[in-house]
């Protein structure tokens, strides 16, 4: 889910698709070139059109994996995708990705984080296998618990604190 642009690693997506049990569905604006595009479709990957809302939630909430194969560069890491790992937790569903430095630490029940395009595979696997319903109910748990709203409460508080902490400063 999200925008199709040069920061999808199209080789591990194709090394992906190229496993006979694995099927990859990208939603979302498309910014690659027609080759890469093609080259993708042709690999089996099945570019769907985006989705918004409920429609959104059922379909990442019917994957088996949701994944974030970025490719490792400086433009890449420093935009790591912390908004989009909290959405697919939401959804309830495993996720793997790139091996992103910036990119929040959870238990391998949540995410698991490959260091290539063998291992991304590998860690896609491991994650439908350990699936099970209990890990399925920590996921939303922990996306219970990082709310929009409970980080607009947490900034409040922030900004609350500081003022009186400057108030008393100009007191004394």
């Amino acid at each position: 889910m999200g925008y199709m642009d040069r920061r999808l690693d199209v080789e591990w997506i194709k090394f992906m698709t190229g496993q006979k049990d694995i099927d990859f569905y990208p939603l979302g604006p498309n910014t690659l070139e027609s080759k890469t595009i093609a080259e993708l479709e042709k690999s089996g990957v099945q570019i769907l059109q985006p989705l918004i809302g409920s429609e959104l939630e059922k379909f990442l909430q019917s994957c088996d994996v949701l994944t974030m194969p970025y490719v490792l560069n400086k433009v890449t890491i420093a935009a790591t995708a912390q908004n989009k790992l909290f959405q697919y937790i939401a959804a309830g569903r495993p996720i793997v990705s790139s091996a992103m430095p910036h990119l929040f630490e959870f238990p391998p029940h949540v995410l698991r984080k490959a260091r290539n395009k063998e291992d991304f595979v590998r860690k896609i696997y491991e994650a439908v296998e350990m699936d099970s319903e209990e890990h399925a109910k920590e996921r939303l748990r922990i996306a219970s618990e990082n709310t929009w709203e409970k980080r607009g409460k947490e900034l409040i508080n922030l900004i609350e604190r500081g003022i009186r902490v400057r108030e008393q400063d100009f007191q004394r």
